[in-house]
């Protein structure tokens, strides 16, 4: 097994650390949604600008399911089940360990994850996202944050709605 992976390099530190100038495209939704949640759910307009906001993806977990590193920026549908199969146990190990209240899957959870977690039928779909609950834990399968026709308004309003409603 690749020593980075083992040792525990963290795309949080990573991002907020780092002059990546590219950070928002995909991780700006991220840090807006996390504000959201731990900060109570705020209107979007009332949320901080982005650049105040990279510190907040040190306060939550981010697990990706494709462990490979060097990787490109995108993965077809193929390749990440592969990965999913290949690393399975460890991703389930790592939703285990992290007890999060609150799982928001990038369009995997569907695909890969419902049935190893016994998800069971879903909830709701909102504008695309599938909504599961289940031991009062919410698993939300948006829209990868990186999906550009979704604005980040969108994403943020459509999660903290699905939050509002089934938590």
């Amino acid at each position: 097994m690749d020593k980075a992976f083992i040792s525990g390099w963290s795309l949080s530190d990573f991002l907020a650390e780092n002059t990546y100038s590219y950070w928002w495209k995909t991780y700006g939704k991220v840090a807006q949604v996390s504000y959201g949640l731990i900060n109570g759910i705020v209107a979007f307009n009332d949320l901080p600008p982005l650049n105040d906001l990279k510190t907040e993806l040190r306060k939550i977990s981010v697990i990706n399911t494709n462990k490979m590193r060097g990787g490109k920026s995108s993965s077809s549908h193929k390749q990440l089940k592969a990965r999913y199969q290949e690393f399975k146990e460890v991703l389930l190990e790592q939703l285990e360990c992290l007890e999060p209240d609150i799982v928001i899957g990038g369009n995997v959870l569907a695909s890969f994850y419902a049935k190893d977690l016994n998800l069971g039928e879903k909830v709701v779909n909102i504008n695309g996202m599938l909504v599961y609950k289940k031991n009062k834990k919410l698993y939300l399968d948006a829209y990868h944050p990186a999906y550009w026709p979704k604005s980040r308004e969108s994403y943020y309003n459509e999660i903290m709605r699905a939050v509002r409603e089934y938590r």
